[in-house]
């Protein structure tokens, strides 16, 4: 082995160190007391049983909430994109102070805790909240809406927190692009739906498939 290759070793230790105290075990931790039987004055017992596994996997109850945070998930995710991608797209081509500000937009809900962007939203939703009353005060609605602790909100405020991680590996994905490919296919002839369709949205899969998983 090269002194290079056992530099790059040693250097990794700390990190695989780090993901097995803090990922690896806890989970593995997890998995084992799963399989523990029911204590008396203890969270477990000694012996081990599969007698939990056996009563989710047979009550539907348990499926339909897997299948629901399933759907949840796949929503999301959906929406996600759908949000994303123009706005990477318009982050590709920002230079300047524009992308400054762009990039600071985007991230700026990366910088705020998830126990403050939930008081956010239960505030902007309220029937009392800001949102309710602009519906009102528009004539939208004759009488405040009921968001708060409804599905539809659950989805709004996912997307809310999972687009930066969309946004960035798409808008990566999008700079690195040759302008010299899309510069080719319209001189070929393309239009720009099929330059979009045929060369751009391909060449952004490497920024996509992160932003998916």
């Amino acid at each position: 082995m090269s002194r290079a290759t056992s530099l790059k070793l040693l250097l990794a230790v700390p990190a695989v160190a780090l993901l097995f105290v803090f990922m690896v075990l806890p989970i593995t931790n997890m998995v084992e007391m799963s399989f523990r039987t029911l204590g008396t004055g203890e969270p477990f017992g000694d012996n081990y049983t599969t007698a939990h596994y056996a009563r989710i996997l047979g009550d539907g109850y348990y499926w339909r909430i897997l299948g629901r945070s399933l759907m949840t998930a796949a929503l999301v995710t959906f929406l996600c994109l759908i949000v994303s991608y123009p706005i990477a797209w318009h982050m590709s081509k920002a230079q300047g102070m524009k992308a400054v500000l762009l990039y600071a937009c985007i991230a700026s809900p990366l910088m705020t805790g998830v126990l403050v962007r939930n008081f956010g939203w239960m505030i902007a939703t309220a029937l009392n909240g800001p949102l309710n009353e602009a519906l009102l005060a528009l004539g939208i609605i004759e009488r405040p809406l009921r968001l708060l602790f409804t599905q539809g909100l659950v989805v709004l405020a996912l997307v809310h927190v999972f687009v930066p991680f969309m946004v960035l590996p798409i808008n990566n994905a999008l700079r690195n692009i040759p302008p010299a490919l899309i510069e080719a296919s319209s001189s070929m002839g393309a239009s720009r739906r099929q330059v979009f369709r045929d060369v751009i949205l391909p060449l952004s899969f490497p920024g996509i498939y992160p932003g998916v998983i």
